[in-house]
């Protein structure tokens, strides 16, 4: 008989965000947890604010999101330099991608929290 942890929730603001694509269909969900409510929030509004409205679309929209993210990196809580990361690292790793279009359409997205991680302690027999 072996006992194991299992992390279930992190430690921090975690945003989760549901996305599909298509009309509607191949739904999917993905988390990133941040240490800080602002990144999380900046995230967040990054994702219902601009991206939400270009998803799903196989025109390029790269010049329209780095725009976007320098306008408003400041309120985003991002460096100016970090444009290109945030746009095709960190947006991606959330909502996924694909050679047809920019990014998965942004279902919902919500910011949860936890002061503690979070284990579960299962027992294997």
């Amino acid at each position: 008989m072996g006992k194991k942890k299992e992390l279930i929730v992190q430690k921090g603001y975690t945003l989760t965000v549901s996305s599909w694509e298509n009309d509607g269909d191949y739904s999917d969900t993905n988390e990133k947890t941040y240490d800080n409510k602002e990144d999380a929030i900046a995230m967040a509004r990054l994702l219902t604010n601009c991206i939400s409205g270009i998803a799903n679309d196989d025109e390029d929209h790269e010049e329209e999101i780095l725009e976007y993210l320098e306008e408003h990196a400041d309120s985003l809580g991002i460096e100016k330099t970090d444009v290109d990361k945030v746009t095709w690292d960190l947006v991606p790793d959330l909502l996924g991608s694909s050679e047809y279009y920019t990014f998965r359409v942004p279902e919902t997205v919500t910011i949860s929290y936890s002061p503690e991680d979070i284990y579960l302690e299962t027992v294997n027999f």
